[in-house]
């Protein structure tokens, strides 16, 4: 919704190899790496943070990696 982003913790997962790779032997920013590839993450399941750990436990390779918090300025999405 209007006036929150997502804040992601970039160190809870592993990044893919090839990930790395790209950011070495390219132009591409890390931002924008980012932006366009997910850098390994995938599906993104956004619940209420009481429920967080439960939903964990019961979906196999799931993680925490990250929180809903207040949009800083017009960024929405902050790594």
């Amino acid at each position: 919704p209007y006036g929150l982003g997502a804040n992601f913790d970039t160190t809870t997962w592993i990044l893919p190899p090839i990930f790395s790779i790209l950011l070495e032997h390219s132009n591409v920013s890390r931002d924008e790496m980012y932006r366009v590839f997910n850098m390994g993450l995938g599906l993104v399941l956004v619940c209420d943070q009481k429920q967080a750990m439960e939903i964990v436990s019961l979906v196999q390779g799931a993680r925490v990696v990250g929180e809903v918090s207040p949009a800083i300025n017009e960024q929405r999405v902050v790594l």
